[in-house]
């Protein structure tokens, strides 16, 4: 039976059913799967493929629409401290909510097997590189692209070299780029909280405006190098998201704002400039 350790490196806000018990289940690591699916193999059938779902007529199903997935998970949760944390460190007036708190060796075990043999051995290949995927550049719950809920391999601890090595092996689609950052900040969810609102980067860095909202397509976690804990940033260009150029116009404002965030992604982006013309790592 497949399976994979992990650890969390910051609060993490996620429940069940009691809003008011932090806990991490296996619906808010399907729901993250998910996503990475669709980055990654498109919309619509690979992501039925993977985990079913109640359309699978509009999604390369014509049979049914009712199409269940040929995985089951299971997951092993650790005893970890609840305490309250706040949901932006940058500004305290933004609210707390109780949060799974981080601790070394607390390690979570995900499990995964067929409940459809042929349809999951089909398939084993792309869950593995979804999962995978996740545990290099994902996150899990409330505030997951701005770093809370970052999830980590067990006994990963690469260098930078090593870490984007295996990004490059994941071949992520040409829409997708990956930088570590450099930050001159140990708290590094306030760093990726403290960000801007506006015209000049609703596009780069999302927004909420009463029923108008728009998810991030800058997703910032945390990862654990050889030489200390660091940000790492994931640009979703997909169409509809942001381009190029909007994630570096964001980056000259919020710099600009002497945001450590924006110095950090123009360092970046210095060393590496971020454009679609080529595949990304």
């Amino acid at each position: 039976m497949p399976s994979i350790r992990f650890s969390l490196l910051s609060p993490t806000f996620t429940a069940g059913v009691d809003q008011s018990q932090p806990e991490l289940r296996v619906p808010s690591i399907k729901g993250q799967l998910r996503w990475w699916t669709r980055a990654l193999l498109g919309n619509g059938k690979a992501e039925y493929d993977l985990f079913g779902g109640i359309q699978g007529r509009r999604n390369g199903y014509p049979d049914d629409d009712a199409v269940p997935g040929p995985f089951v998970f299971r997951l092993v949760t650790p005893n970890l401290r609840r305490a309250e944390a706040p949901l932006c460190p940058h500004d305290f007036d933004k609210g707390r909510r109780q949060a799974l708190q981080p601790a070394e060796n607390a390690e979570f075990e995900l499990h995964w097997f067929p409940r459809l043999a042929a349809r999951a051995e089909a398939s084993a290949a792309n869950l593995q590189k979804v999962i995978d995927a996740w545990l290099l550049l994902g996150a899990v719950g409330c505030r997951s692209n701005r770093a809370a809920g970052s999830v980590w391999r067990a006994g990963y601890q690469p260098n930078v070299t090593t870490f984007e090595q295996d990004i490059i092996d994941l071949k992520l689609p040409d829409h997708l780029a990956v930088r570590v950052l450099e930050t001159d900040s140990e708290k590094l969810r306030e760093v990726a909280t403290d960000t801007l609102q506006g015209p000049m980067v609703d596009n780069a860095l999302g927004f909420v405006r009463g029923n108008n909202r728009k998810a991030s397509p800058l997703k910032l976690k945390i990862g654990r190098f050889s030489d200390g804990n660091r940000l790492i940033a994931v640009f979703d260009m997909r169409l509809g998201r942001a381009s190029a150029d909007e994630f570096n116009r964001a980056a000259q404002q919020l710099s600009q704002s002497n945001k450590g965030l924006g110095r950090s992604l123009q360092q970046a982006f210095n060393a590496r400039p971020l454009t679609r013309a080529t595949r990304q790592t």
